[in-house]
């Protein structure tokens, strides 16, 4: 079963970079491979996607097909200081009985690595 929620407009709208949240483009291991661009040293920031409701149910979004999840936090690295630190706090808040999140990387090329 699946549910559907929505994602946090906010989010999707907020600045990581060059790029709101929501242009960045969901790449798969091929993809990241092949960009010289996607790399650690290029990372632009971090977004918190809540995949599993409280039930257990996986989470879905129809305006995201193909990706599993809805995104509830972003933020951006800081210079010298990547910030990972504040998006597992905020998965954290995601991650307890069966409700989950997972936390994916936004990368300067515009690509978002998906956990």
């Amino acid at each position: 079963m699946t549910a559907t929620l929505i994602h946090d407009p906010d989010v999707r709208a907020q600045r990581i970079g060059d790029l709101t949240v929501a242009d960045y483009t969901p790449t798969d291991q091929g993809d990241a491979l092949r960009c010289d661009g996607h790399s650690t040293t290029n990372t632009a920031g971090y977004v918190v996607r809540r995949t599993l409701d409280n039930d257990g149910q996986r989470i879905t979004n129809p305006t995201t097909p193909g990706q599993l999840g809805v995104d509830v936090y972003a933020v951006a690295c800081e210079p010298g200081w990547g910030n990972y630190d504040k998006a597992l706090t905020a998965a954290r808040a995601y991650r307890s009985g069966k409700s989950w999140a997972t936390i994916d990387t936004l990368y300067r090329c515009g690509h978002r690595g998906q956990a």
